[in-house]
């Protein structure tokens, strides 16, 4: 799509653009490190692309929008995958002359009309029934942040974080990573209410395990908090599985209070609050001194409790709801994906099947 029409203030041309690609309408564009993902399309517009591209031009045998297809069909994608070079953390390089020996099926140009023009419309249905079940999945997201900011508006006087919670911050020293050992959380490892620490990609040996955790050891019930660009995520420790914390998060604990109160005050309030606190113009932060002057509902912790346990219950229909969704989304995809397959493998008579 065309460069004025997206938000890519961050993502500057080159100072040169002699290496740059001409595209012309009907093109196929290749990314070269997400080309395995199906990162493929048809360009619409006359432009350039940078050296990160691959651009083909079909020939009179071929049609763009049928090669378009083929190529995100399941068996051409794991082609794709198996060509490509891994490139870790999660990234696949494909080189050029791998890519142009990739055989493909030509049926006649007029069959290969024929396909894309199904596909075009089967998947735009499909599509758009994805889209319907994402807005779902948004409303019912909404539809919980109000319920829990009744709850916790309802409560009433409110506090600084600080006079009732500890915030710690980790050690600002860049270890030394290792293939396997204690995970190092990141904020891209906290999402609203979860730590997941499968999908952390840092691990420490146990010499600076033991430096970076030097009184500052996460446990069950401690929450960790985000505080870098994705400030304001706390995420609460349900796990006795050792880890530590890199530098763009924080640990904030009490032996008194109800830490699963404060984690859903922190992810509804709180962050309310956050934007004055916020530092630096390129890449935003919050310092930690700054997350305990937070002001959260303070209330006595058998309210906190009886609020926190409210809430998991609200939380848990919430899930189930959102969980059922996420599966039909996943369904509609698996569909989209195997009627692709048997239209551009002919397994479906795209004429028959349109009838």
């Amino acid at each position: 799509m065309p460069r004025a029409s997206q938000d890519w203030s961050y993502k500057a041309l080159g100072e040169s653009l002699d290496s740059y690609l001409l595209v012309e309408p009907g093109d196929i564009v290749f990314n070269k490190l997400r080309t395995w993902q199906g990162a493929i399309g048809v360009a619409e517009h006359r432009g350039i692309v940078s050296p990160a591209y691959y651009v083909c031009r079909p020939g009179r045998r071929v049609h763009a929008r049928f090669l378009h297809y083929l190529l995100r069909s399941m068996p051409w994608v794991q082609e794709l995958k198996r060509v490509s070079k891994w490139m870790p953390p999660n990234q696949n390089d494909i080189a050029w002359d791998d890519l142009k020996a990739v055989e493909v099926i030509v049926p006649p140009v007029l069959r290969q009309h024929e396909i894309a023009d199904f596909l075009d419309a089967e998947t735009a249905r499909i599509d758009a029934l994805i889209e319907k079940k994402q807005r779902m999945v948004g409303l019912t997201e909404a539809r919980w942040e109000i319920l829990v900011r009744h709850r916790l508006e309802a409560l009433g006087h409110v506090m600084a974080l600080k006079r009732r919670w500890r915030v710690i911050d980790c050690k600002h020293r860049t270890p030394t990573y290792v293939e396997d050992g204690y995970p190092v959380v990141s904020p891209g490892d906290i999402t609203r209410e979860r730590l997941s620490l499968s999908r952390c990609h840092r691990f420490v040996d146990d010499a600076d395990f033991a430096d970076l955790t030097e009184g500052r050891r996460p446990r069950r019930g401690d929450i960790i908090y985000s505080r870098n660009a994705s400030a304001g995520i706390a995420a609460y420790v349900d796990t006795d599985q050792p880890f530590c914390m890199g530098q763009d998060v924080c640990l904030i604990t009490s032996a008194h209070e109800d830490q699963r109160f404060l984690m859903y005050a922190l992810n509804s309030l709180g962050a309310d609050q956050l934007e004055p606190l916020r530092i630096g113009s390129t890449i935003t932060r919050i310092n930690v001194d700054q997350i305990g002057t937070i002001r959260v509902p303070a209330p006595p912790v058998d309210d906190q409790r009886r609020t926190a346990d409210a809430l998991d219950s609200d939380r848990a229909r919430v899930d189930v709801a959102r969980d059922a969704l996420a599966q039909q989304i996943d369904l509609l995809r698996e569909r989209r994906q195997a009627l692709i397959t048997a239209a551009v493998t002919g397994q479906l008579d795209v004429t028959r099947a349109a009838a």
